[in-house]
Parts: structure tokens; C-alpha cells; sequence
């Protein structure tokens, strides 16, 4: 692994059951991400969470993961896709 791409990391959220292009396009940008061609980004560096998965909880403990595998020489990428909810 080259010393760049052990700094890429990256969280994409995706949640809608009512956008169901949200979870589509949050899927999308994993597969343009991890993709050695595209995004080059190591695979186990890219959170993403979608539906069930994205809940306030998940997104807590994904920021959670990036902080203790970054550092001040890490770039990541945050990517959300969907709406607020109303009583959260």
C-alpha cells in the first residue's frame, strides 16, 4: 500500500426509505471509492452505512472509527446523502 492511501479514509451515509436514490447513490460512491482504478481508497478505510445502519448510533461509532485511524496527515471524505428527521 502506497503512504497515501494509508491516509484516505472515508464515511458515506445513506439513508431514505422514502429517497431510495439516497441509499443508491451512497452505495454508488463506495464502489467508485474502493475501486482500484477510480478511487484507489483501501476498502477497510471506507465506512458506509445505509439504512438501519445509519442511525445516530452508527454514524456516532463511524466517527468514532475515523478518529482512532486517522491522524493530522489524513484526508477524509464525509459524504451524506438523505434528509433529517423530525424528534432526533
Amino acid at each position: 500500500m502506497k503512504e497515501q492511501e494509508k491516509n484516505m479514509h472515508a464515511l458515506i451515509v445513506g439513508v431514505g426509505d422514502d429517497l431510495p436514490g439516497t441509499v443508491k447513490d451512497a452505495n454508488k460512491l463506495h464502489e467508485i471509492l474502493i475501486d482500484k482504478e477510480l478511487g484507489g481508497y483501501p476498502k477497510d478505510q471506507v465506512i458506509i452505512l445505509t439504512n438501519e445502519e445509519a442511525s445516530r448510533e452508527g454514524v456516532l461509532q463511524g466517527f468514532a472509527k475515523l478518529r482512532k485511524n486517522t491522524n493530522e496527515h489524513s484526508t477524509v471524505l464525509l459524504y451524506y446523502s438523505g434528509h433529517g428527521r423530525d424528534g432526533d
